[in-house]
């Protein structure tokens, strides 16, 4: 199953809820999280799109409405995945502190964050995505360009050994909103079941090869 972490504020849910109602359609399997913040609750837009859409629904869509700005940190805070919106001039108007946990980053470089680019150039600096010698790291070069558009969709872990999935959604406007979840206990769990199932295919194999010689 896959969970899409989408924000918006004011009339900007206009292409955000297009794609949450697209992707909820597209697969009975995601899961979506909007969070959705307004000055005042009677200057909501689309009120009625959005618990229509609820009600279809119900089990894989929450949706969240915060109504001060406060409320929207606050909310955004307190929530697992990390979540950053980085708009058409690559500025960082939107990012929780479970991005700054999540990637590493330092608490000085978090509280002046301004720009995208800011983040990808300390990643790149702390060799998060591998030496600029690596003739493998094509990863490294799509960072190195931009790291929005190329990769709607990767896995990847950092060098402490979190394995992070991150997923872009990008906007008709020229904005991204990108979450990270960590995935590290999920990714150990397949390797134990793969090596545990690689065992048992091993026993079942020297069990046939002992049959096979008692019947000689």
């Amino acid at each position: 199953a896959t969970h899409h972490g989408l924000v918006a504020a004011g009339s900007g849910i206009t292409p955000v809820l297009s794609i949450a109602a697209s992707v909820l359609a597209a697969h009975d399997d995601t899961r979506v999280t909007l969070i959705y913040g307004n000055r005042k609750q009677r200057s909501t837009m689309f009120m009625e799109e959005l618990a229509d859409l609820k009600d279809r629904y119900l089990s894989r869509l929450t949706l969240q409405l915060v109504f001060s700005q406060q409320a929207f940190t606050d909310t955004l805070d307190n929530i697992s995945q990390g979540i950053i919106m980085v708009d058409a001039q690559r500025r960082v108007p939107v990012v929780n502190r479970r991005v700054m946990e999540l990637l590493g980053l330092p608490a000085e470089l978090f509280a002046r964050l301004r720009s995208f680019d800011e983040i990808l150039k300390w990643q790149l600096d702390q060799g998060e995505f591998g030496p600029g010698g690596d003739a493998a790291s094509g990863f490294r070069l799509f960072v190195e360009h931009g790291g929005l558009d190329a990769h709607p969709f990767y896995e990847r872990t950092r060098p402490d050994g979190t394995v992070l999935e991150v997923r872009t959604n990008l906007m008709p406007d020229g904005r991204a909103v990108r979450t990270f979840t960590d995935i590290t206990e999920r990714k150990l769990a397949e390797e134990e079941l793969s090596a545990a199932t690689l065992e048992r295919r091993k026993k079942h194999a020297e069990l046939a090869k002992n049959a096979a010689n008692i019947r000689k």
